[in-house]
């Protein structure tokens, strides 16, 4: 019996994967199938959307340069003989002059942190945001309400948001 072909939703980078000889892996399979009915459901690619950009706001902030989305891709990870799957994914230029210091960590933490904090106030709003208009606000409302937490919460470090 023949398998049916999966209708493409999205494009997903698989170039780590078949760089490995996986792309016939059973598990690359199955990943890649979980990967495409996700983004056939609109609320998702906009939860994703919505979690990188919030880690980009964030990186900005920080002066990280050039900022970047990439994604959603499937890696082939040989450490752990396993493909792994990423929605989305925000990068910027490497920073090798930084001092590490308990503000920069506090900052990277921050950035890491957004996306999943961003999804979480999302998910305390009634119905279910459409549009573009819709998303924007929603990205700034949550951003505004990251901020004034967590400059409520770690006074220790200052105002660690502010450009110079």
């Amino acid at each position: 019996m023949a398998e049916k072909q999966m209708e493409e939703v999205v494009t997903i980078d698989c170039k780590r994967v078949v760089s490995w000889f996986k792309h016939e892996d059973p598990q690359f399979t199955e990943l890649y199938r979980r990967m495409q009915t996700s983004f056939a459901d609109e609320n998702y690619g906009y939860r994703v959307c919505l979690h990188e950009a919030a880690h980009a706001v964030f990186m900005e902030l920080d002066g990280i340069k050039n900022v970047r989305f990439t994604g959603p891709e499937i890696i082939y990870d040989r450490t752990i003989d396993r493909c792994v799957g990423a929605g989305g994914r925000a990068t910027g230029d490497d920073q090798p002059e930084v001092e590490i210091t308990d503000e920069y960590i506090f900052k990277r933490t921050m950035q890491m942190a957004a996306g999943g904090v961003a999804l979480r106030m999302l998910g305390e709003r009634k119905g279910k945001p459409r549009g573009r208009a819709v998303i924007t606000e929603t990205l700034k409302d949550c951003i505004a309400r990251i901020l004034r937490q967590t400059m409520n919460r770690w006074k220790p470090f200052g105002n660690v948001r502010k450009k110079q």
